[in-house]
């Protein structure tokens, strides 16, 4: 199996808990993005790996017109069952590999792709999609999860994201993102880094995981408060057990 039919294959399972997860529906995640990427009521906005919408869905709401791709159906399912239960008919949704992005080139004036990255095997290749559907003149905006500096953290959490969710495929360092904006002369780079914290019961429930995966998930959660350098990450807010990410947003313009 590819990583594409596995990332199928594992959304179309959790496409009911991820679309109700928190950090899905969190409108104060989604609004601090939307600004960041300066959409306006004019724009025409293609959201990248949309899942199940809540973000296609927010911006819809604000501008001219949004589509959103993503693999899983199931993933859209609910995307155009939202759409539709609220009214939008400036939202339309498709099923496709963000690899080959299904639309013209130049056709959007707002490229986007929020908290995807971390499954693409390919991210450059993804870029240079979403840098072909943008207008002259138009916005690139991505937002997503950061790795650790330190290699052990990173390799630590690395190993727990993939307990959680299997089909995660690598968090990108900082330097990744910069470097594709930079190496595509993307104009007015502008990055900014926000630490979110996480409870690791929410965080688990937004994917799927087997019997196997749960108790290495235990076991991982286990070692990591016995170990100073990965307990340095962990907190207990009102009691629960969570963990501290470091989010990227970054946004530029495509030259004219």
């Amino acid at each position: 199996m590819n990583h594409d039919e596995l990332v199928k294959q594992q959304f179309n399972i959790q496409a009911k808990q991820f679309s109700t997860w928190s950090t899905t529906v969190n409108e104060t995640y989604n609004r601090r993005f939307f600004q960041f990427c300066g959409i306006r009521p004019e724009d025409h906005v293609l959201d990248v790996a949309c899942g199940s919408g809540a973000f296609s869905i927010f911006c819809a709401k604000q501008a001219a017109r949004v589509t959103g791709v993503d693999i899983s159906d199931n993933m859209l399912s609910y995307a155009q069952q939202q759409a539709q239960l609220e009214g939008l008919k400036n939202a339309e949704f498709k099923c496709h590999s963000v690899e080959h992005l299904p639309e013209p080139d130049s056709s959007f004036s707002i490229v986007l792709s929020k908290a995807a990255f971390h499954h693409f095997p390919s991210p450059n290749a993804v870029f240079l999609e979403m840098q072909r559907c943008c207008r002259p003149g138009g916005r690139l905006c991505i937002q997503d999860i950061l790795a650790y500096a330190d290699p052990e953290v990173d390799a630590y959490f690395e190993q727990l994201e993939k307990a959680i969710d299997r089909c995660h495929y690598r968090t990108w360092p900082k330097r990744l993102f910069l470097d594709m904006f930079e190496g595509a002369g993307i104009t007015s780079p502008r990055a900014v880094e926000v630490q979110v914290p996480m409870a690791f019961d929410d965080y688990i429930s937004h994917a799927a995981q087997d019997e196997t995966a749960r108790a290495e998930i235990e076991k991982l959660i286990q070692q990591g408060q016995e170990n100073p350098a990965i307990n340095a990450f962990l907190s207990r807010p009102n009691g629960r057990l969570s963990f501290t990410r470091n989010v990227l947003l970054i946004r530029g313009q495509k030259s004219d």
